[in-house]
């Protein structure tokens, strides 16, 4: 099965004790950056909330390849700028979880070991992940 599209294109929506507004997005040639923030209806009626932002990469095709090289480099370096080593970890997931979620942590892995080993290593990376 495909993923559901779990977030709100406009306004908000619930689940449960969950809400999840869209705060802000924009929508460039190769992704979309989408801005949430995500409430929690605790039971003792505090409602401690958390802005999430979403990066969509909008040029890969399900079953096909990237548009462009260059699209999904300038992809990996917005996601490092939003996400600094101070964020935490990000989630990364396609339709199926396993193609192009695979792909792209792999490029960001072999990517990091090029800048910090200069060497390049798909198989060995590949194979410790």
């Amino acid at each position: 099965d495909k993923c559901y599209q779990y977030w709100p294109d406009q306004g908000c929506w619930t689940y449960g004790n969950v809400r999840v507004a869209v705060e802000d997005f924009t929508v460039l040639v190769d992704y979309t950056i989408r801005k949430f923030c995500i409430q929690y209806q605790a039971s003792d009626g505090t409602k401690p909330s958390r802005l999430v932002t979403q990066l969509h990469f909008t040029s890969w095709p399900d079953f096909g390849v990237p548009f462009s090289p260059i699209g999904m480099l300038k992809f990996l370096k917005k996601v490092k700028t939003v996400n600094s080593s101070f964020a935490g970890p990000i989630v990364v997931h396609c339709s199926a979880g396993v193609g192009r979620t695979g792909t792209f942590i792999v490029i960001d892995g072999v990517i990091d070991m090029m800048h910090q080993e200069q060497k390049i290593d798909v198989f060995g990376f590949v194979s410790k992940i």
